[in-house]
């Protein structure tokens, strides 16, 4: 029970139950393919929680969706700046890189995120494999 009643601090405190029930809906909004509501729910969390680095991890996300690279690439770094030892933010950014066709960059990046990883089980890390994998069989090749 004391993570339920956990607060995160940004400009004011926000619980962290309502902090997830805010980002859910960025995810939402995204799935339902309301582009704009969504942005507009990550860069209000992201105002509201400017030491978290999981606002950023959701903007990158949306923009990998419409493919808007430059931003996915600046959100995600964000995230790393905010968070350098994010696993998640490593992987998700080595995964925009692959996408690109960026195998050169993705690959420290993507074996970044699975020496951090330390979850149990490890979602970063088989994340980064798994692209790794297919990076290496050639599913990201630009033809």
């Amino acid at each position: 029970m004391a993570a339920q009643n956990e607060s995160l601090i940004g400009l004011v405190e926000v619980p962290k139950d309502q902090a997830q029930v805010m980002l859910e809906t960025g995810y939402m909004y995204m799935e339902m393919g309301d582009f704009q509501a969504a942005e507009d729910v990550f860069m209000g969390c992201a105002a509201l929680l400017p030491r978290s680095e999981v606002p950023q991890l959701g903007l990158g996300h949306l923009f990998v969706s419409q493919e808007r690279w430059n931003e996915a690439e600046a959100a995600y770094n964000k995230a790393l700046e905010l968070r350098p030892q994010s696993a998640e933010a490593h992987a998700f950014l080595g995964e925009a890189y692959l996408l690109q066709g960026k195998g050169d960059q993705a690959i420290p990046v993507l074996e970044k995120a699975k020496q951090l990883d330390q979850s149990d089980p490890p979602g970063a890390s088989a994340l980064a494999e798994s692209l790794l994998e297919a990076h290496s069989q050639g599913t990201f090749s630009r033809s």
